[in-house]
């Protein structure tokens, strides 16, 4: 079950799936919203105009990566492993954000990256693949549970582009997380 973890990334990412299916908290997600979601990145997030607003928050992603134009297949499993991995088998890592069983597989296309760690890629304000500082116990990458990987893949669907940047509004208030009426 998806709840809001008091960070900005999978809380904003968590309401806006929440808004998608039209439900008032993430907590009342299932399975079948999940699937939605998930539906919805591997359907869209390749495609314009969504392509181009998503190089803001997903630097040099499967999504944007321009060596993939040529190659769908690998954009097509790129978006699969992202949206959904929420289903995998987990690892014996545990997720920075969720406290739950981190991801059991690789992101990567090819594999080349250790299963359960998400990297620039997958996640906004992250470090390149082999830089390890400031990273908990010197490993690349953060563990990242599955739920907490489709709420940042969709965070941006909550943000507005603004200045060339997304502009996310964010409180650790659940009250506030998700605001139907602003008045």
């Amino acid at each position: 079950m998806l709840q809001y973890t008091g960070h900005p990334l999978v809380d904003v990412g968590a309401a806006a799936m929440a808004a998608f299916v039209g439900k008032d908290h993430p907590a009342k997600l299932v399975d079948e919203d999940y699937a939605r979601v998930a539906d919805y990145i591997e359907r869209q997030y390749a495609k314009q105009p969504l392509k181009s607003y998503l190089n803001v928050a997903f630097l040099n992603s499967g999504f944007t990566q321009p060596a993939f134009e040529s190659q769908p297949e690998k954009r097509r499993l790129y978006a699969q492993k992202v949206a959904r991995s929420y289903t995998s088998v987990a690892t014996d890592l545990w997720c920075v954000f969720t406290g739950e069983p981190a991801i059991g597989v690789s992101l990567s296309v090819d594999e080349s990256l250790p299963a359960g760690r998400a990297f620039r890629e997958h996640m906004p304000m992250m470090t390149g693949r082999g830089i390890i500082n400031f990273v908990p116990g010197g490993e690349a990458g953060l563990p990242v549970s599955g739920l907490a990987l489709l709420a940042i893949q969709f965070f941006p669907m909550g943000c507005a582009k603004c200045g060339g940047r997304l502009l996310a509004v964010h409180s650790d208030s659940p009250d506030l997380a998700f605001c139907e009426d602003i008045s």
